[in-house]
């Protein structure tokens, strides 16, 4: 090859090698490299139309129509599987790849912010990740050992029947995986163990300590434990006639201290009988009487002392028990400061207050008057790390 074809090649190749770095920005924003047939590169044009080749990290390839890093792009066919973005509302997360059906694969979810004009330019990246050999994908935890498959599709919050088992002695937990930043959230589902010898009843979507898994729910599809107070989980067993027992609406799942709804019936200390009013078990309960005598029988509290026939002293209930269902109250009659009055209003001793002339058949409530607060009994799942 003779000079002058040396340097005509010379030439050519400089030329197309400027002519493939001569990206031409139409506007602000992120573009597909067109100097490049690779997918590894994209552009960001600034404002002022200045362009800046940046690369997708971690083996991924840009996809122009999300103008984001996807590691499952083809760029050779210009395709993405389902032409979806598995990611879509998730910038730090990690999510289960729908389509491994051993949970063995997961999407890292995560934006890159890339400078630009004096500030960043959020591109988000998607990569497809694959288990250790032994484990499996559990969303909020990462790949662990102790997680089980599952190949159902949730449809909503709440427990579900497990039709692959027919004792009834497990269930499906369909819980929500929500993005930290974008509050974005998917469902998926896990396999639970009853708590104890119960069973799940479909029929309330619980597990149940009446439910035999013989297709008959006692509870005729109402829920005993339809309403409670989360700090108080016991409510009267409408079974039990002479309040002797009592219905416990919570229990932790084996082997954590995640808690769901549940129904089990306890019995109460030998000598003691289940307050609607208190929510525990207390020696001092009639159910037969609306009317109390026992100023306790409202609970802890400061109460009108009206044995006393005047307003000068009051009845201090202290609850000094350390078990949860139990009531054991220690009476106490407390006396105001000279010149003042007990006030039940205030439940404090003031001046002011004209003391009034107590009824000799007086009560103190020993029934609820007010419905019990509805609470959600599923505890969420613990953060990832």
């Amino acid at each position: 090859m003779n000079e002058s074809l040396l340097l005509l090649v010379a030439i050519v190749i400089v030329c197309l090698s400027d002519t493939a770095n001569a990206f031409t920005c139409p506007s602000k924003g992120v573009f597909p490299n067109t100097d490049s047939n690779d997918c590894t590169t994209f552009v960001i044009c600034d404002s002022s139309l200045n362009p800046t080749v940046q690369h997708c990290s971690w083996n991924t390839y840009f996809w122009p129509e999300k103008n984001g890093c996807y590691s499952e792009y083809d760029c050779a066919s210009n395709s993405m599987p389902g032409n979806t973005d598995p990611c879509e509302g998730f910038t730090d997360n990690y999510i289960p790849d729908k389509s491994s059906t051993d949970c063995t694969k997961y999407f890292d979810c995560l934006v890159i912010n890339y400078n630009s004009d004096g500030g960043y330019e959020p591109i988000s990246t998607v990569r497809s990740q694959q288990c250790s050999s032994g484990t499996t994908f559990r969303p909020g935890y990462g790949c662990t050992t102790n997680y089980q498959c599952l190949n159902y599709e949730c449809t909503s919050e709440g427990y579900f029947e497990n039709a692959n088992v027919n004792d009834c002695s497990t269930f499906i937990s369909c819980t929500k995986l929500v993005d930290g930043t974008t509050a974005t959230s998917i469902l998926y589902p896990e396999l639970q163990t009853c708590p104890g010898n119960m069973k799940f009843n479909p029929f309330i979507g619980k597990c149940d300590a009446f439910y035999n898994c013989d297709g008959f729910d006692r509870h005729g599809g109402v829920d005993p434990c339809l309403e409670y107070n989360y700090a108080n989980p016991y409510v009267p067993n409408p079974y039990d006639g002479d309040a002797s027992s009592y219905l416990v609406c919570e229990a932790p799942l084996p082997g954590t201290d995640t808690y769901v709804g549940a129904i089990e019936q306890r019995e109460c200390p030998e000598e003691t009988f289940f307050s609607p009013l208190l929510g525990k078990c207390y020696n001092n309960y009639d159910q037969t009487e609306t009317c109390s005598k026992d100023p306790c029988s409202s609970g802890p509290g400061r109460y009108v002392n009206y044995e006393s026939g005047h307003c000068v002293s009051f009845v201090e209930c202290r609850d000094e028990t350390t078990t949860s269902a139990l009531f054991e109250p220690t009476y106490e009659v407390r006396y105001c400061p000279p010149g003042t009055r007990y006030s039940p209003e205030t439940s404090k001793c003031n001046r002011n207050y004209v003391c009034p002339t107590f009824p000799v058949n007086y009560c103190y409530p020993q029934i609820p008057t007010t419905t019990t607060t509805s609470t959600t009994t599923t505890r969420p799942p613990l953060a990832r790390p």
